[in-house]
């Protein structure tokens, strides 16, 4: 819940002074990033996204004991970055230029 709060302050802070990039940067942080952090949460459910920044990074909370998950969760993240861009590519959608494939992920 606190990491969707946090995906909709960060989008309609800038929905003020959006340009087409911006606006390219914002469909990216939700169908490449959110998405694919989404489902590694729901595989992962001993890990949970606390923040996601506007270049893939996330923050992530773990329950006791948990952090075993970790290199599973990174995997699953960056695998399911690349798939969803190279579908967007497939798909003749367009793509920022320097979109990060290997976002920081930091548990706390």
């Amino acid at each position: 819940m606190h990491a969707t709060l946090t995906l909709a302050a960060a989008l309609s802070a800038t929905a003020c002074a959006s340009t087409p990039e911006s606006r390219l940067r914002d469909e990216v942080l939700l169908d490449v990033y959110w998405t694919a952090a989404r489902e590694c949460e729901s595989r992962y459910r001993t890990l949970h996204i606390t923040r996601l920044m506007a270049d893939g990074a996330l923050s992530l909370s773990a329950d006791a004991n948990s952090r075993i998950d970790a290199a599973g969760f990174l995997e699953c993240y960056w695998q399911g970055v690349q798939a969803r861009v190279e579908r967007r590519c497939g798909a003749g959608l367009p793509v920022p230029d320097g979109l990060n494939l290997r976002p920081d992920v930091d548990i706390d």
